[in-house]
């Protein structure tokens, strides 16, 4: 059993593993990737519906989460890293605020769930 607050992975405490605070990335990858997985539920059935929800399902403002990150996915390079020096190769870290921080675990939680199964719409029951 792994110990408490450590990655089971790389065996460091979960708190070096994020640049920002650990709890406010995976609450950010939390909401994310059920955002996600609900419009993918939809995709097939209403497109219509699923990019609705990807469109409004953000409580950025109201939680006071900042703005929209997107769709779960792997970071680019250019989002993490600024050349310091243009044309010498040397690389400074950028700020990046939790919720792009969360993008990839959230792309994780989707993958790792149903072994990466994409999500099968449901009939809408009739009324």
């Amino acid at each position: 059993m792994p110990a408490l607050n450590m990655h089971p992975v790389l065996e460091v405490p979960m708190s070096e593993t994020c640049v920002n605070d650990v709890h406010r990335v995976y609450f950010r990858a939390g909401l994310l990737a059920c955002r996600e997985y609900l419009a993918r539920t939809f995709e097939e059935q209403d497109p219509a519906i699923a990019a609705a929800i990807r469109e409004r399902g953000w409580p950025g403002s109201a939680l006071g989460l900042g703005a929209d990150p997107g769709v779960p996915r792997q970071l680019r390079w250019d989002e993490v890293a600024e050349d310091a020096r243009e044309g010498e190769g040397l690389w400074s870290a950028r700020d990046i605020n939790a919720s792009l921080e969360a993008l990839p675990v959230a792309a994780k939680f989707l993958n790792d769930l149903n072994h990466g199964a994409k999500a099968t719409a449901q009939p809408i029951p009739e009324v």
